[in-house]
């Protein structure tokens, strides 16, 4: 995460919106965004593959954030684990 904000300081590249959809902005290759289903929640949550997992962005009306979900090969669906609590949590996040 510290890598990815690092060169956006250090460059011309900036994070932008655009009908919903992140990319950054620069002479490369945007990323692609996959919005995950989260019904259970007033956000909408959106996902790009990138190098060593997945670049994670949240919006609400309250706020918003941005993590890094390591994952080398790429294997999360976009849902939540499931364990003994599965039955009385929420639905899961799958991306669309």
């Amino acid at each position: 995460m510290w890598a990815i904000l690092s060169l956006l300081r250090q460059s011309s590249m900036v994070l932008k919106a655009k009908r919903g959809v992140f990319y950054i902005s620069a002479a490369m290759p945007k990323l692609k965004f996959e919005k995950l289903d989260v019904d259970a929640l007033s956000a909408r949550v959106n996902r790009a593959k990138i190098p060593g997992g997945w670049l994670v962005i949240s919006i609400s009306s309250s706020g918003g954030g941005v993590t890094f979900y390591p994952d080398p090969e790429h294997k999360w669906d976009g849902g939540s684990l499931a364990d003994d609590r599965a039955s009385a949590a929420p639905a899961a996040p799958r991306a669309r």
